[in-house]
């Protein structure tokens, strides 16, 4: 994961504010009143690196910590374009399209 979004999880998404940890170690949600959890990233490498060989960390931070601290129930959505220095004005146009198609839909 890219270090200024690791730092951005380390320094917003906080003990008292995302989630609460109990005294027992449990952890208690933060955020209920968070239905929807929209995602949009884009990757330097290719799409064979960052699922095949990294486990894709950045979609695994979000569906598995930062989705517990909403609501059980959360409605997420993961938009990635991979490879994006490759990738034409053309390309980068019909991604954005697609961001924008899917968020009215959200």
């Amino acid at each position: 994961m890219p270090a200024i979004l690791k730092g951005y999880f380390d320094r917003v998404w906080v003990n008292g504010v995302a989630f609460h940890l109990r005294a027992e170690g449990r952890i208690e949600p933060g955020l209920p009143r968070i239905k929807k959890l929209w995602v949009v990233c884009t990757y330097g490498a290719p799409w064979w690196l960052i699922k095949l060989m990294l486990r894709d960390p950045v979609r695994a931070v979000i569906h598995t910590g930062i989705r517990g601290l909403c609501t059980r129930h959360v409605k997420t959505r993961f938009l990635s374009l991979y490879g994006i220095e490759s990738k034409s004005s053309a390309d980068t146009a019909r991604f954005l399209a697609k961001v924008e198609r899917d968020f009215r839909q959200f």
